[in-house]
């Protein structure tokens, strides 16, 4: 029945939010201790499930290394999934992970980045 599927999306994307803004509230250490790995568990598992900030997050974590070490490619692979996905600030953020990559690089990410997309694409 289409409206219970309705329903169901629209319950599976409030838990998406809700994993992701646990792992916002993990990173900036808001109302809980700050834990960047546990920020980064709850990025990924949001991300897993298709939200569109959390690999933006992700990627940040991955460009800043915090909670992880920092990789340049990774992030800038998020930063690919995020604007793909419709984050609006990933575009920036691919912008300023370019300087530290070469083209070959940044290509491997994207590929990474259709890759993980395909994988995730039944959300």
């Amino acid at each position: 029945d289409v409206c219970s599927s309705d329903l169901k999306n629209q319950q599976n994307m409030v838990i998406r939010r809700q994993k992701n803004n646990l792992g916002v509230m993990y990173y900036n250490g808001e109302g809980v201790p700050q834990d960047y790995r546990v920020a980064l568990r709850w990025f990924s598992k949001a991300a897993g499930e298709g939200d569109v900030d959390a690999p933006f997050h992700l990627s940040e974590m991955y460009r800043l290394g915090k909670g992880v070490i920092k990789d340049y490619g990774l992030a800038y692979m998020y930063a690919t999934i995020a604007l793909l996905k419709g984050n609006i600030n990933a575009s920036q953020e691919r912008e300023i992970l370019s300087q530290f990559l070469t083209v070959p690089e940044r290509k491997v990410a994207q590929d990474l980045a259709e890759h993980w997309l395909r994988k995730h694409e039944n959300i």
